[in-house]
């Protein structure tokens, strides 16, 4: 890793002290360190632990949100419309990095608007496996059209208040990579689980 990006031992061994506490890799001292396995019984409870809270959370955010948030939502579908198309119409053009930070901030929003920054907080401090999993859902699955309409319909319930629909409609959006991957997951995409 020295010789391949050019640095000394202690940056390396800082990162890798990172990716070791957020779980994405394992040190064994004096011997090595290794990329770990995305764990399928955590990333189904971590979805579980998602769909509950943000129903919540995105229930209170249809029933008092204000005019400017909902602009603001607005403006933040369009970037991802944009970002969406391009996967479709220059493949090599898209940016998955952004796309899933862009995602990522939609949710982020319903959680501070409805004064609740520290439970998104508390989701993103223990994801490595759902956030891997949800970086192969962009790569492999091409899940850019099936998280655009998830979005799309959220949009639709903040503009119609209609709540009835927020918990059938947060379950299928992040089900949805478990849905899209379901026949690779144990087949193809078996050595990253």
């Amino acid at each position: 890793l020295c010789e391949r990006f050019g640095v000394s031992r202690t940056p390396i061994r800082s990162v890798l002290q990172r990716l070791s506490h957020n779980r994405l890799v394992e040190i064994v001292p004096h011997k090595h360190t290794i990329i770990t396995l995305i764990d399928y019984d955590i990333l189904r409870q971590i979805i579980y632990e998602r769909v509950a809270v943000e129903c919540m959370v995105f229930r209170d955010f249809v029933l008092n949100h204000t005019q400017e948030q909902l602009d603001q939502a607005r403006h933040a579908m369009e970037e991802m419309r944009k970002l969406a198309l391009m996967q479709r119409v220059a493949p090599q053009k898209f940016n998955p990095n952004r796309f899933f930070s862009l995602d990522r901030s939609m949710h982020k929003f319903w959680f501070q608007a409805t004064g609740n920054p520290y439970l998104f907080e508390s989701f993103e401090s223990d994801l490595a496996n759902y956030n891997r999993f949800c970086m192969m859902d962009i790569q492999a699955g091409r899940n850019t059209a099936d998280v655009m309409e998830g979005h799309e319909s959220m949009l639709r319930l903040v503009e119609t208040g209609d709540i009835s629909q927020v918990e059938p409609l947060l379950k299928r959006h992040f089900h949805g990579g478990l849905r899209r991957l379901e026949s690779h997951i144990f087949d193809d995409l078996a050595p990253y689980f």
